[in-house]
């Protein structure tokens, strides 16, 4: 398997990101699957702790869209306890981030 893009990782240790649910939140359901945007808070546990995903540009240019999510990392942590209408799936678009 070839290297792809890398996983996002900053400096920062809070990220603020606006969220458009994508297609695989659709086929999950919640509020998200209506293809809402939501925002979510997520920190970093430790000064080593990296965002854990791979995005890419979307199609339009004005988002990226998550196409991997890495075990361990803050979105991982994220979405295992956040509500099923919060979660990042693959496929959503970060349309907004600070951090």
């Amino acid at each position: 398997m070839g290297a792809g893009p890398p996983l996002c990782s900053a400096p920062a240790t809070q990220y603020s990101l606006e969220v458009d649910a994508g297609s695989e939140a659709a086929a999950r359901g919640g509020a998200a699957a209506s293809g809402a945007m939501y925002e979510v808070l997520l920190r970093r546990s430790g000064s080593g702790a990296q965002l854990g995903v791979q995005l890419r540009s979307a199609d339009d240019g004005a988002a990226l869209e998550v196409i991997n999510i890495r075990p361990g990392g803050v979105v991982d942590e994220w979405n295992r306890r956040a509500p099923n209408d919060r979660v990042i799936w693959l496929g959503d678009l970060i349309v907004e981030a600070n951090g």
